[in-house]
C-alpha cells in the first residue's frame, strides 16, 4: 500500500501582493502516516517535517512522466511498511496544547 498525493505550493496575485497555498500538514497524509501506509508526496508546506525518510518518499515538482518513473519502482514492489503511530492523532494533539494553555492537569508548561 502505497498513498501517494502531488500538492503543490501554488502562488496566485491578489490586490496588493500575492498568497502562496502551500499544503500545510495534509490530514490525509497524517492519517496514512497514523495507520502505518508509506506515503509519497511532493515537497510542499509542511510535509517535509512529517514526510521523513522512514515514512515515505518526497519528490520535487517535475513532469508527471518523470514522477511516474520515480516512483514506478515503489508501485511494482511491495512497499516499505512504516510503523503505526499515534502521533498525529487527536489525543496527542489536545494534550499538547493543555501543556502549551498551562492546564491545571498538564505535567508542563510553554513559557
Amino acid at each position: 500500500e502505497v498513498y501517494i498525493q502531488f500538492s503543490v505550493d501554488q502562488e496566485t496575485k491578489v490586490p496588493g501582493g500575492r498568497y502562496v497555498h502551500a499544503e500545510g500538514m495534509g490530514r490525509s497524509i497524517l492519517e496514512a502516516i497514523s495507520c502505518g501506509t508509506y506515503v509519497v508526496a511532493l515537497r510542499s508546506g509542511a510535509l517535509p517535517e512529517v514526510v521523513t525518510p522512514d515514512r515515505g518518499l518526497l519528490l520535487s515538482l517535475a513532469p508527471r512522466d518523470v514522477l511516474a518513473q520515480q516512483i514506478a519502482g515503489l508501485l511494482k514492489a511491495p512497499s516499505p511498511r512504516p510503523a503505526p503511530t499515534d502521533e498525529f492523532g487527536w489525543p496527542t494533539y489536545f494534550k499538547q496544547y493543555e501543556i502549551l494553555w498551562g492546564a491545571p492537569h498538564a505535567t508542563a508548561r510553554c513559557h
